[in-house]
C-alpha cells in the first residue's frame, strides 16, 4: 500500500512539472468585480451576473464576486478565465420561468446530444474556469420538476 502512494506522490510531481500547476486548478486573472457594480438588487430577477461575466471576460477573465444575499436569476453561461465566488451567505436562485433558459443551447440531455432549454449554469468549449465560495445554488428543482410531470 506504501508503495501506491509512493507511486502517485511521484505521479503527480511529474505531472505538476511537465504540465504546471494549471494541471491542478484554473489560474484566474487578478481582476475582481461585484455584481452589485452590475445593478444586482436583493430578491429581484436580475442580469447582474451574466452582465459581470461578460465584462470581466472582455478583460481577460477575473473573478466574479456574489455577495452575501438572496440573487434571483436566468442563465449562467460561464466564459473562459471567469471564476464565480459565492460568498458565505449568498443565495443564487434560478427562474422559475421557462422562457429565462433560452435560447436554447447544444448540450446532453438523458445521454443525447441536442438543441435544448439551457441548463442553470452552462459551459461549452471554454477553458479555466472555477466556481468556488460557500453560498448556494438553488435550482428551484421542486418547482421544474413539477412543470415537467405535470405537463407529460
Amino acid at each position: 500500500m506504501n508503495f501506491l502512494k509512493e507511486l502517485y506522490i511521484i505521479l503527480s510531481v511529474g505531472i505538476w512539472l511537465i504540465f504546471g500547476l494549471s494541471a491542478f486548478y484554473p489560474i484566474i486573472p487578478d481582476y475582481v468585480v461585484n455584481i452589485k457594480d452590475f445593478g444586482a438588487k436583493e430578491n429581484e430577477k436580475t442580469d447582474a451576473i451574466t452582465l459581470a461575466i461578460e465584462h470581466v471576460s472582455k478583460t481577460g477573465g477575473g473573478k466574479v464576486i456574489v455577495p452575501k444575499g438572496e440573487w434571483l436569476t436566468g442563465q449562467i453561461h460561464l466564459k473562459s478565465n471567469i471564476e464565480l465566488h459565492l460568498e458565505n451567505g449568498a443565495k443564487v436562485s434560478f427562474s422559475k420561468n421557462p422562457e429565462d433558459f433560452l435560447p436554447v443551447v447544444f448540450t446532453m440531455y438523458e445521454g443525447m446530444r441536442c438543441y435544448n432549454y439551457s441548463p442553470l449554469i452552462y459551459a461549452n468549449e471554454i477553458e479555466n474556469v472555477a466556481v468556488t465560495g460557500s453560498g448556494v445554488f438553488d435550482g428551484n428543482g421542486h418547482v421544474v420538476s413539477g412543470l415537467y410531470y405535470h405537463n407529460t
